[in-house]
């Protein structure tokens, strides 16, 4: 089951950084990592809760924080409402 619809993800996909110790492989799963990161934000930060097929609970969580600090050391981020639900 997909979190985002195709047109909510190509508004996004470039601005979501890969992983830095996978560039190649992680790649192909920014997808996967936001729609993980949109469960836990529906089920109100229950991390340990997330379903297997997001991953490893602990991998995304790590791959959030260190995503906010990514978007913390830009100047300036411009956004247009997206409603993901």
């Amino acid at each position: 089951m997909n979190e985002l619809s195709d047109e909510q993800w190509d508004n996004i996909k470039d601005a979501v950084p890969g992983q830095k110790a996978h560039p190649g492989r992680m790649a192909q799963h920014k997808r996967l990592f936001v729609e993980a990161v949109a469960w836990i934000g529906r089920q109100g930060g229950r991390w340990r809760a997330l379903p297997s097929h997001f991953g490893k609970w602990r991998s995304v969580h790590k791959r959030l924080f260190n995503t906010l600090k990514h978007f913390r050391r830009m100047p300036h981020v411009t956004t247009k409402p997206m409603r993901l639900t």
